[in-house]
């Protein structure tokens, strides 16, 4: 099921969602009294919308990825996060080398009003950065920051449990359901929060939603302390690493 946007390149949003299983039918039922679509066999905690467009190749480009229901607000990306959501910020990790020694920043940009009190315009605002301190070969630098940014600005910042939470990344797409769902560790041993989701959206391509701006913001703002980083030299670890990385230290205000 798809709707196309209007854009240069022919944007397109589906509803997906996945079974617990193998299945031999789908049934899709849909309520024009509710605006409900029930795709029957799959599991409901894994709608989710997904704004693409279609490459030469004939592999999908995806640009954004939220979870979801069963509505037509599916196929209208900002609706979807009016409604999943009560607030959102992005953590974009970058990965960098100077004099011989390897450092990622990993980069937190958020509107501090909840969603719903959000006006036209929507301005993003930077809020910290960690300098993550020598992470290791074969292990994904972004996911070291989603867990620091997690520990230090969900679970120890100014959020009710019962607030939802988005938090936009640009990376392990593929994954992203299954960290959601619970049913996979997004970094090592940790599950996310109740009451947390990992939202996608490519820094490269954006959409006219604020996921986008929001990715796009901290993907240019960690380039930028990295140049101060590489110019100031770097500060010893404050904050201890685990065996991905040696340590950590923050710039910026704890939130």
């Amino acid at each position: 099921m798809t709707r196309r946007q209007g854009k240069t390149k022919a944007r397109k949003t589906a509803l997906y969602a996945t079974t617990d299983g193998k299945v031999s039918r789908i049934s899709i039922t849909f309520d024009s009294s509710t605006g409900s679509i029930s795709i029957g066999e799959a599991n409901p905690a894994s709608y989710r919308s997904v704004t693409y467009y279609e490459r030469a190749s004939g592999k999908d480009k995806v640009l954004l990825e939220m979870p979801s229901s069963g509505h037509l607000d599916a196929f209208e990306p900002n609706a979807v996060l009016l409604s999943q959501f009560q607030y959102v910020l992005s953590v974009d990790t970058n990965r960098y080398c100077h004099n011989g020694r390897h450092f990622a920043v990993a980069c937190v940009f958020a509107v501090a009003k909840p969603l719903a009190q959000w006006e036209t315009s929507v301005r993003a605002e930077f809020l910290n950065a960690f300098v993550i301190l020598d992470p290791i070969e074969g292990v994904n630098s972004e996911q070291i920051g989603w867990h620091i940014c997690i520990q230090q600005n969900i679970l120890h910042a100014r959020f009710a449990p019962e607030d939802r939470i988005a938090m936009v990344v640009d990376s392990e797409l593929g994954k992203l359901p299954r960290f959601n769902s619970g049913a996979e560790p997004y970094y090592g041993t940790s599950k996310l929060p109740a009451n947390l989701s990992l939202v996608y959206a490519s820094a490269d391509h954006s959409t006219d939603t604020p996921p986008s701006a929001l990715i796009r913001a901290a993907d240019k703002q960690a380039d930028v302390i990295a140049l101060h980083v590489k110019s100031s030299g770097f500060i010893t670890a404050i904050n201890a690493g685990d065996e991905n990385f040696q340590g950590w230290y923050c710039i910026g205000p704890a939130w």
